[in-house]
């Protein structure tokens, strides 16, 4: 479970931090393409991590990355017009964000159901885990931004911009990678044979969005990339415990057909 918690950590992290480094580097102005490309950068980015730690204990996992990026992307629009229709644009935070993230979870959660349902018959719970966890997950995530969200940009912001006065721009993703990169490869090495590549792959997302962001205004902008990766990591650790959790359940129960045969005719 914490090998699965950790992986939605660093996925939704690294998927949020490039997914705001495209859209607002590259300058995507039609809102309705900014939330496409956006969502399918952040589905991806923590279905690799999760598929990771699935890859071997369910088949056809390989399809994981496929639902986790259709199913957060529709997922994301779907819950939108939901909000918007039964709610209205004066709804309460609270229950705008529980309702965004209960319909996100609902989608996401029966996507992947179709991976893992032959592994796990009674893999229907997983629906039930992921609309709880992403229904906490946005409520709270939307809390700590409107508690933090300002202060951590403008502070990593300032931080960044001091740095930038004594080393070059393109030299500090590394000095944050330094310290990123050990902490990654402890969490995967059991898990990934070649855990080395995969930090190394993190790395360049790290200074790909770190360019694309200098694009804009320079710190300003990558402060907020940064708070965004941040803030993500909330999303992650919340689904990741309440679907970690399912996950834990459903692999301990008997596999299909153990019952059966232990009953006897």
């Amino acid at each position: 479970m914490a090998q699965w918690t950790s992986a939605g950590i660093a996925g939704w992290s690294l998927g949020y931090l490039l997914g705001f480094a495209i859209v607002v580097g590259v300058g995507f102005s039609y809102r309705p393409a900014f939330d496409l490309l956006f969502g399918v950068i952040v589905g991806a980015g923590f279905g690799l991590t999760q598929w990771i730690v699935i890859r071997r204990r369910v088949s056809h996992a390989n399809w994981w990355p496929v639902t986790c990026v259709f199913g957060w992307t529709l997922g994301v629009f779907a819950g939108q017009m939901a909000a918007n229709w039964w709610l209205g644009p004066s709804a309460n935070f609270v229950a705008e964000r529980a309702l965004l993230g209960a319909i996100i979870g609902v989608i996401t959660g029966s996507c992947q159901w179709f991976v893992i349902r032959r592994t796990f018959p009674q893999g229907f719970r997983w629906i039930v885990g992921s609309t709880a966890g992403y229904a906490v997950a946005l409520v709270v995530h939307g809390l700590v931004i409107f508690a933090v969200g300002d202060p951590l940009v403008r502070g990593l912001s300032s931080g960044i911009y001091n740095a930038a006065n004594w080393a070059p721009m393109v030299l500090l993703p590394f000095a944050a990678g330094a310290v990123a990169a050990p902490m990654a490869w402890f969490a995967l090495r059991r898990l990934l044979p070649g855990a080395t590549w995969w930090v190394l792959a993190g790395l360049a997302i790290f200074w790909v969005s770190w360019t694309l962001l200098e694009m804009g205004p320079g710190a300003q902008e990558i402060g907020k990339g940064v708070a965004v990766a941040l803030l993500a990591m909330v999303i992650g650790a919340i689904v990741g415990i309440s679907t970690g959790v399912t996950l834990v359940g459903l692999i301990r129960l008997p596999a299909a057909g153990t019952a059966e045969e232990t009953a006897g005719p």
